[in-house]
């Protein structure tokens, strides 16, 4: 059995974590205020769920923009300073118009969030599809709710539209308590992606699993603590063959009684070598 999709996807997962990315896996089951906060609520193409077991938890998630956006303020918290966080997974909806099972729709997405300008994050969108082997890329200015005016581009390939990306507006990241900090979203359709992808392209980055260890690491530290702090003094002392990158805080009550936290870690040993220092492909705009 073949599955091209999941194929790329793990392809995927190797190239962003090359560059600097670390993994989030959020629920699949969300919040629909959590979707009303980046305004993408429509009813009538949500899959709600009638019986849920937590009342925060009532539908299918259909965009990837509301997780990212909890994530990156969780970090923000903590002290975390250049936050690049991606996700890969499936979002839901529903066409009415259709009947039975055949009205819901399963589709894969791929999203990348950064606390930074929309030039930066499409300096990483073209170092991530040019490791794709992916050529012919234009962005096209366009409008859309989650974005800032004139921060935001359609993302096309030989003409054929593969995602959106943009700064995300200043009212949006108020709604998830992201104050003091730019930011900046882009969404790819995996199935769009496959079918520009040249299968003969050799990426530029080394991304076979036996290239390199992983290893989590749990610290308890004092509640107060800025995590983007200890990341760096970890770093300080290690070579160029090791990146550290957080995946998350974790309090609790009795934690919280003794003052603390549990921070994980996650760091990557590469066996031969040291990670590359990318450089960027020139970031102005095109098309």
């Amino acid at each position: 059995l073949e599955f091209p999709e999941m194929d790329l996807e793990e392809r995927v997962r190797d190239i962003l974590v090359n560059l600097g990315f670390t993994e989030i896996v959020s629920l699949q089951i969300v919040d629909k205020e959590d979707i009303k906060k980046v305004g993408f609520w429509d009813k009538n193409k949500a899959v709600e769920l009638q019986n849920s077991w937590n009342e925060e938890l009532n539908v299918l998630r259909y965009d990837l923009a509301s997780p990212q956006l909890k994530y990156l303020r969780n970090y923000q918290k903590h002290g975390v300073g250049a936050i690049k966080i991606f996700e890969v997974g499936k979002t839901y909806a529903k066409e009415e118009k259709l009947n039975g099972y055949g009205k819901y729709k399963e589709v894969r997405k791929i999203a990348l969030t950064i606390n930074s300008d929309f030039l930066t994050l499409k300096a990483n969108i073209l170092s991530f599809l040019s490791e794709l082997g992916i050529v012919g890329v234009e962005f096209e200015k366009f409008e859309f709710s989650l974005y800032k005016n004139q921060s935001a581009a359609c993302i096309k390939v030989n003409g054929d539209i593969v995602g959106k990306a943009g700064e995300v507006r200043g009212s949006i990241l108020s709604n998830f308590g992201i104050e003091g900090t730019t930011v900046s979203h882009v969404v790819f359709y995996t199935e769009k992606l496959l079918k520009h992808i040249n299968p003969a392209h050799k990426t530029g980055i080394e991304t076979r699993i036996e290239n390199y260890v992983t290893q989590d690491f749990t610290f308890k530290v004092d509640a107060t603590s800025e995590v983007g702090r200890l990341v760096k003094k970890i770093e300080s002392v290690l070579d160029g063959s090791t990146k550290t990158t957080c995946v998350g805080v974790f309090e609790n009550e009795e934690l919280k009684k003794e003052g603390k936290k549990n921070t994980e870690l996650l760091q990557i040993f590469l066996l031969s070598g040291v990670f590359p220092q990318k450089k960027f492909p020139n970031s102005g705009w095109a098309g």
